[in-house]
């Protein structure tokens, strides 16, 4: 800035100083990366909860992490990963379930254990009420998720697009609105 100020400085200082500044500045972003995000996506980087909706999250604490995850990382384009903390949400939700229904978790750990011990549970706690609808309807999309999504994810059988990711992300999503409609994730005692 001082040679550019000076009364004596040429157009070959410029020239020169301009250069300089120019490498200065490649420099210094060759230590950093830039990611672009499509206009489309950046609501899903900035505010990934409100996309998944905020009243599921306060009914569900305990997503809040892997919604924010999802979010980010179908913004950037990461679907797979998208799809990987999807997944993570249903079976958070699917647990609130079986806690609902006292059933033990620890013992039925893996979805297709969860779902049959919910029929289970359903059958002996509810004899045809409007909360076997509900637990019906949990477990039919429950399976759909499972078979379709949840199980070549996780046993790397599948890679998603964002097309694909971001229907998984709307049908999980609806899941989860289901069962806020009627559950509240209890409060973890240890946090």
């Amino acid at each position: 800035m001082e040679e550019f100020s000076d009364s004596e400085c040429t157009y070959e200082d410029v020239f020169r100083l301009l250069g300089d500044l120019q490498h200065r500045i490649a420099d210094e972003l060759d230590d950093r990366l830039f990611l672009r995000i499509l206009s489309d996506k950046v609501k899903f980087y900035d505010k990934p909860k409100e996309q998944f909706g905020k009243s599921i999250i306060s009914n569900f604490r305990s997503i809040e992490f892997d919604v924010e995850e999802a979010g980010k990382c179908f913004a950037t384009g990461r679907d797979t990963a998208c799809v990987f903390h999807i997944m993570r949400i249903m079976e958070a939700g699917l647990r609130v379930v079986a806690t609902e229904l006292k059933i033990d978790i620890l013992s039925n750990r893996s979805w297709d254990s969860m779902l049959k011990k919910m029929e289970t549970e359903t059958e002996k706690q509810h004899k045809r009420d409007d909360w076997t609808d509900f637990y019906t309807e949990v477990r039919a999309k429950g399976y759909a998720v499972k078979d379709a999504w949840r199980n070549p994810t996780m046993h790397i059988e599948k890679k998603y697009i964002s097309d694909e990711a971001e229907d998984i992300f709307r049908a999980v999503r609806g899941f989860m609105r289901h069962l806020s409609a009627r559950i509240i994730e209890p409060p973890d005692p240890f946090s």
